[in-house]
């Protein structure tokens, strides 16, 4: 018998990956947008990183406007991670300007008995049923 989340990760939309951008992309981007040189950006970026690292070394809560908030957090074992809220603005010009690709964009708005009766209509999936109920 499958559980729903199967059907979940099988059918809900997902955001194809379209790879990774890396240091000498980004960097030649702001480039081009600003104007500045290259060693100029990456030393941009690299103090950003480092005066963002320092902050959250000493406990602080970052906040940048158009970007996010960054904080830090410990587990029991002692190791730390770093969260990253994206600001609302951020996610409000990604939804408004996405020109990726999406798998399953067709259950966009779809609800959990939809994803259900999707996976149990799959042939593929005859011997291993989701429970209506």
């Amino acid at each position: 018998m499958a559980h729903k989340m199967q059907a979940v990760s099988k059918l809900a939309p997902q955001v194809v990956s379209a790879g990774a951008i890396h240091d000498d992309e980004f960097i030649k981007d702001i480039t081009d947008d600003t104007g500045m040189s290259e060693g100029e950006a990456l030393q941009a970026k690299r103090t950003i990183v480092r005066r963002l690292g320092r902050h959250l070394a000493r406990g602080r809560t970052v906040h940048l406007d158009d970007l996010g908030t960054f904080s830090v957090d410990i587990d029991l074992t002692g190791r730390f991670t770093i969260h990253f809220k994206a600001d609302p603005d951020l996610t409000d010009y990604v939804h408004a300007n996405f020109s990726g690709q999406l798998a399953n964009a067709d259950n966009i708005g779809k609800k959990m008995p939809d994803l259900i009766a999707q996976w149990n209509a799959d042939p593929a999936n005859a011997t291993d049923q989701i429970p209506t109920s």
